[in-house]
């Protein structure tokens, strides 16, 4: 899996969904998605 950072800073205080979007061309595509985690600055 890759790392991913984002800052949602701007969001405070709001409603949030994350949606994951599976672009893949063939006839089914694979997602994983783990440990999802809320902080106050980047690891």
């Amino acid at each position: 899996m890759v790392l991913r950072v984002l800052d949602v800073s701007r969001y405070r205080g709001q409603r949030a969904r994350v949606q994951l979007v599976d672009r893949a061309g063939g006839p089914w595509g694979h997602l994983l998605f783990d440990d999802l985690q809320l902080r106050e600055r980047a690891p």
